[in-house]
């Protein structure tokens, strides 16, 4: 695949309508058919396991940021698809 034609494009990659985290358990309770349920584990002791793992302190400090802006719901969008083509 030749990314050039991706360059200085913005994707948004969400749906018409809002789902959380337990939506997506149950779908992939569906799909593999087995009981899949969601956890919410505190930022802080991920962040020590990640570090306690080895994972670079840049990367650790990444995913950390990511997980607390999800956890605030900072990708909470929704897309018209026919706006996204």
């Amino acid at each position: 695949m030749n990314p050039h034609s991706h360059i200085g494009k913005t994707y948004h990659p969400t749906g018409p309508q809002s789902e959380n985290m337990h939506f997506y358990a149950q779908e992939y309770s569906k799909a593999l058919g087995r009981t899949i349920t969601y956890q919410d584990i505190p930022v802080e002791g991920w962040r020590e396991g990640l570090l306690q793992s080895g994972q670079p302190l840049h990367l650790v400090k990444t995913f950390t940021t990511l997980a607390i802006y999800i956890a605030r719901e900072g990708f909470d969008r929704m897309t018209d698809r026919r706006a996204s083509r």
